[in-house]
């Protein structure tokens, strides 16, 4: 057994998962936080100042000031084996201020990753660099992601672990779904890096092509409000709609409700849960080629493959998809033995757990 203390969103639901699997694989599991999160089981220490949960620059910025002062105290209560950060820029810098060894830092991508895909300022390189080099081991969900923290710290003893799917929960429907039209899915946050107006863009020529075909985009975010106006200036109001943002637990049944899954980001994305979370149900997906994407799908095996920002592009490939029942048969299919072969959840898990038990062994 092994005493690990987290530091980390609390309110993230990938922080959460892993905090809950190493805590039903018999270890001891607390989190250190800025925000606050009810998870059965896990005590949560909340260092923040003002509400803990208000997401506003100022009560944010001071609450990280606060938790960088105070990460020795507040992890050394922990007593901790292991201390596991995630997210270098914040949550590496936390683990490496706490000086409680051994460190294991999981990169998420966007902390590494440069917006433009090119270079980060001089100043976030500074900040990841110190971070980690001050961990003992490194961890990236992708190949790709991997490549960006060997560019800054060329000697960090990286493995990749992937962030797995539980296909138990993601899995095809029990019966072939009874369903007027066609239903096409996007499950992501309403910002700029994920394309999601030229995905409505693009429901314009199939909405000519495809009667019935609906675009649900689950989600919310900074542009919820601009997306909306584009809908109603290409008078696509009765073929997009909006769900709104999806509690986790949910979002199982609502992949099985979709013929087709979208993932139009513009910018190099460092893995592709949602990907494999639609491949798990078993329907295709259309997605931009950037980033680590290549990593969890396979262009006309499981997916289909168009530019990004490609409007035209997305319909045209919506469209032949609509056209092809047994194509999306076909990649559905193989998109669920795909992921049950190479990203199953517990097999992740125990990935993730032979790092952290090797970090203690041999720090």
């Amino acid at each position: 057994m092994m005493r690990i203390c987290m530091i980390g969103n609390a309110t993230a639901v990938h922080l959460q998962r892993w905090a809950t699997a190493y805590l039903h694989a018999g270890h001891e599991v607390e989190i250190v936080s800025i925000r606050d999160a009810s998870i059965p089981g896990i005590p949560v220490h909340t260092v923040s100042v003002g509400p803990a949960n208000d997401p506003s620059r100022l009560w944010s910025f001071l609450s990280y000031s606060r938790l960088a002062l105070e990460a020795r105290r507040v992890v050394g209560r922990c007593h901790p084996d292991v201390v596991h950060a995630h997210f270098a820029s914040t949550s590496g810098v936390f683990a490496r201020a706490a000086g409680n060894h051994p460190i294991v830092t999981t990169a998420w991508g966007s902390d590494v990753i440069p917006a433009d895909g090119v270079r980060q300022n001089r100043a976030m390189r500074s900040i990841n660099r110190w971070a980690l080099t001050g961990a003992d081991r490194v961890t990236v969900a992708s190949r790709y992601l991997a490549t960006w923290v060997e560019s800054l710290v060329p000697d960090a003893s990286v493995t990749v672990v992937p962030f797995g799917v539980d296909t138990e929960a993601f899995h095809p429907p029990a019966t072939v779904p009874n369903r007027d039209g066609f239903s096409i899915g996007l499950v992501k946050s309403l910002e700029p890096r994920y394309g999601i107006d030229h995905a409505i863009r693009a429901m314009s020529t199939v909405a000519d092509a495809v009667p019935g075909a609906i675009l649900t985009i689950a989600g919310d975010g900074s542009m919820r409000t601009e997306l909306e106006a584009l809908v109603v200036d290409l008078d696509l109001v009765d073929t997009v709609e909006f769900a709104g943002r999806v509690e986790h637990g949910s979002v199982p049944s609502l992949m099985r409700s979709f013929d087709v899954l979208l993932n139009t980001t513009v910018v190099p994305e460092s893995f592709g849960v949602v990907i494999l979370e639609g491949s798990a149900t078993g329907i295709p997906v259309i997605t931009s080629d950037v980033g680590g994407v290549g990593e969890v799908c396979a262009d006309g095996e499981t997916s289909l493959f168009v530019p990004p920002g490609d409007a035209a592009a997305i319909g045209a490939a919506v469209i032949e998809l609509a056209r092809d029942s047994e194509m999306r048969s076909r990649l559905g299919a193989a998109g669920r033995a795909f992921v049950r072969d190479r990203f199953e959840w517990e097999s992740t898990v125990d990935t993730m757990l032979g790092v952290l038990d090797d970090a203690v062994s041999r720090p």
